[in-house]
């Protein structure tokens, strides 16, 4: 009994009143809104190229002269208000230290290479269609949560800018935001200078800017866990705000709840346990899943819906990354994360019976191991991974954050020393320089500089543009981009796709389309008849029956008929093929393990049904569905209007 029944200490996390807390919010985003524009133009306006020396410390002298200040304003004027400026100018310098990385190219972190072309092709699906939709195959609603690629469609919808060219502000804007939002919540759990702390290492523990909505959703999702279903001083959340808080993750990113999620069950389970009105506390928890639900209705429904009657087919998590295999015991690491992190786990066992957040802190960390291992041994009698290697990022957050709470409980004055100030300006500062050497390109004639992650930048400025063009920092810095190992992909040739699509079906048409390369996606608003990764593809997809379906239309030799068979095939018709030529066979590859593709031949694709376009760059050929054969029935048929088409006519022009 003694192990689940906690002794309350105040020292130190006492939670301040709500109002408070409130105001301490309101306060960090105003600041933030007033510091990001600048943030955004100042790079640009100052010429700071990534590709030069001067150019990549530019984030680093922005810092000092903020970082100089505020401590010393910290040092005389021992307010919380401090705190509360100071987490907005860190938040709005990593906006900046992330402009200044991407300074030079349309393109976010990681270009459109991977995950990012599949993330691209959802805003720019969104730019023209409201409803809750899969970002390639049409008709099936989505799977992964939609509500960050939606924002970009709808402001790209709004605004006339194409959704692939939004992706970089918007990586900056959730990224940089995740601080203050952090920031915010943790207020009302503990003091000022801890808020900040835990505020600045939730970015250290998860600092992907091109996964920015689940960096956004982490730094949320441990404070609202502990706000919500702990038992700390000041009491639980307000149901209606830990339900839009719920429904707000949900929409971002599921992972962090099946990653946690026996830690969360085992909490709700204390919960109950320990309350002294039972039901009291399951109409609490019932608002708030309502309100969760509700909020994610859009999403979650049809989701549901399209589980129910068409099924699904499990594939994601069949892909056998590396990451699988790496470490999960990130506190053995011998340096300064490291050190923090084991803090962290010694404190949340150590702690629980003295803590309101021990217990809590510790059963999370147990749940996220076990998730983890249920996994390890299921991927080897199945192979499905249950994606549990992205765990590492809620644990990574979970030791951090025990780590600050055990520090500052072990130290009770921790926040009103003198030195104590400084301390925590050295903390803020370090991890800005490892969030700046995360997100920086190689500077030149630098080679020490480099970072494992660097090239997640780099590649940014290695991707064509959609009419082949580099660029204008990809140009200059082809040699550094060279010496950091990231190869240029090679360019696809959307704008004369396009153009050869337009001549016959006119400027108003979105055809269905097999496509080699899941870019064309990214740049048009067309619906697409199959992803090319497979190990990519979300359930309700079924990218297995698809691709056996495409198979047997591939085997069929008489072009009349398989005219028809591809115009209204089990999985709908399709209008463009997109192919290689290769060897007088035209291919369309997947990414699989067996290496298997569909083969087409030039005499299938009959000049009575089809317009055949040849010597396109690459090695690619379109064969187009003649209009007069009928357009293949779309269940959502619309005009290729607004920023996706409007952007690549400039860019083509």
């Amino acid at each position: 009994m003694r192990l689940l029944t906690p002794r309350l200490s105040p020292v130190a996390t006492a939670a301040e009143p709500a109002v408070r807390a409130g105001r301490a919010a309101l306060v960090a985003f105003g600041v933030y809104t007033v510091l990001l524009p600048p943030a955004l133009l100042v790079p640009a306006l100052a010429g700071a190229d990534p590709f030069t020396l001067r150019g990549t410390l530019f984030p680093l002298a922005v810092g000092f002269m903020l970082a100089v200040p505020l401590l010393a304003v910290a040092l005389m004027w021992r307010r919380p208000a401090v705190y509360d400026v100071a987490a907005a100018a860190f938040a709005a310098w990593t906006a900046l230290a992330m402009r200044v990385a991407l300074h030079g190219t349309p393109f976010g972190f990681d270009g459109l290479s991977g995950d990012m072309a599949r993330m691209a092709s959802m805003a720019t699906r969104f730019s023209v269609v409201v409803a809750s939709s899969d970002g390639i195959v049409e008709g099936v609603a989505a799977e992964y949560p939609p509500l960050y690629p939606w924002l970009i469609g709808r402001t790209a919808a709004l605004t006339g800018i194409p959704a692939w060219q939004l992706l970089a502000e918007a990586e900056i804007v959730w990224t940089s935001a995740a601080v203050v939002a952090a920031y915010a919540l943790w207020r009302r759990t503990t003091t000022a200078p801890v808020a900040l702390a835990l505020a600045v290492f939730s970015l250290v523990a998860f600092s992907y800017p091109w996964k920015a909505y689940e960096v956004f959703a982490l730094a949320v999702f441990i404070p609202w866990a502990l706000g919500t279903l702990a038992a700390r001083p000041g009491g639980r959340m307000h149901w209606l705000g830990s339900g839009l808080l719920l429904g707000l993750i949900v929409q971002l990113y599921l992972g962090f709840f099946l990653y946690g999620i026996a830690g969360l069950l085992a909490l709700v389970v204390f919960a109950f346990w320990q309350s002294a009105d039972r039901w009291g506390l399951l109409w609490y928890f019932t608002r708030v899943v309502a309100v969760g639900l509700a909020v994610s209705a859009w999403y979650v429904a049809p989701y549901l819906v399209t589980v129910a009657t068409t099924g699904g087919q499990n594939v994601a998590d069949l892909y056998a990354t590396p990451a699988v295999a790496a470490s999960s015991f990130p506190f053995m690491q011998p340096s300064f994360l490291g050190a923090v992190e084991a803090a962290g786990l010694v404190g949340a066992v150590v702690l629980r019976n003295r803590t309101w957040w021990g217990l809590p802190m510790a059963l999370l960390i147990a749940g996220t191991y076990a998730y983890q291992g249920a996994y390890a041994v299921g991927f080897v009698f199945t192979g499905h991974t249950g994606m549990a290697h992205h765990s590492m990022h809620l644990l990574h957050g979970l030791l951090l954050a025990s780590g600050v709470l055990s520090l500052t409980w072990l130290v009770p004055k921790l926040p009103v020393k003198p030195w104590a100030q400084v301390a925590l300006a050295v903390c803020v500062v370090w991890s800005g320089s490892y969030l700046w050497r995360a997100w920086s390109p190689v500077p030149v004639g630098s080679a020490a500089a480099s970072h494992a992650e660097g090239v997640h930048a780099a590649r940014a400025h290695a991707e064509p543009l959609p009419d082949g063009r580099m660029p204008v920092t990809g140009e200059a810095g082809r040699e550094e981009l060279r010496q950091l190992g990231v190869a240029q992909p090679w360019a696809l040739p959307v704008a004369e796709i396009r153009r050869a699509v337009r001549e016959h079906y006119g400027p108003h048409v979105r055809p269905r389309t097999l496509a080699v390369d899941e870019r064309l996606y990214s740049y048009l608003p067309w619906p697409g008849y199959l992803p090319v990764v497979r190990t990519a593809a979300l359930s309700v997809v079924r990218w297995d029956d698809r691709y056996a379906e495409l198979q047997r239309l591939a085997a069929i030799t008489d072009p009349e008929r398989f005219a028809a068979a591809t115009r209204v095939s089990r999985f709908g018709g399709i209008d463009v093929f997109v192919l290689w030529a290769r060897k007088g066979a035209w291919t369309w590859r997947p990414v699989l393990a067996d290496g298997s593709t569909a083969q087409f031949s030039p005499a299938q694709f009959s000049p009575r049904h089809f317009a055949i376009v040849r010597d396109l760059p690459g090695g690619i050929v379109v064969a187009i569905r003649l209009p007069d054969r009928q357009v293949s029935a779309r269940s959502e048929p619309g005009p290729c209007r607004g920023a996706a088409c409007a952007g690549l006519d400039a860019h083509a022009s």
